[in-house]
């Protein structure tokens, strides 16, 4: 993407990524990794791309979407690594946004160690965005 200008930025993004998305299932990966950083968020003092909190949450749904139509059978698992951004408000609001994607429309087992303080995916979701950004 161009960044800078915020608008050629933005209007490049969603075409772009369907590009990305196109080549993904001619490769037919075994395994996704997002790579997820959220400094392409219009809020990131450094990015200059002008993404909004949704449009990560839109990428990773269509990551997801991909993964099914590569293997309706066994979706090819998806694994997020968070990476970076330096707005701590744009990447609280993205991680929520882009974990809420990717447990959605899947059955929710508590991890043990979560469990006295989370009482579903939404409260989970909400203490992994402040671990993450408490470190």
């Amino acid at each position: 993407m161009t960044g800078g200008d915020g608008k050629q930025s933005y209007d490049q993004f969603k075409p772009r990524w369907q590009y990305v998305i196109d080549q993904m299932e001619k490769f037919r990966p075994d395994l996704i990794i997002f790579s997820a950083g959220f400094d392409a968020h219009g809020a990131d003092p450094l990015g200059n791309c002008w993404l909004k909190t949704e449009d990560f949450a839109w990428a990773t749904d269509i990551v997801k979407e991909a993964a099914i139509r590569i293997n309706p059978e066994k979706p090819v698992p998806c694994v997020s690594i968070l990476e970076g951004g330096y707005s701590l408000g744009a990447i609280s609001e993205s991680a929520v946004a882009h974990t809420q994607s990717l447990i959605k429309d899947r059955s929710f087992e508590k991890a043990s160690n979560y469990e006295s303080k989370c009482s579903d995916e939404n409260d989970l979701v909400k203490e992994m965005a402040k671990l993450a950004v408490a470190k």
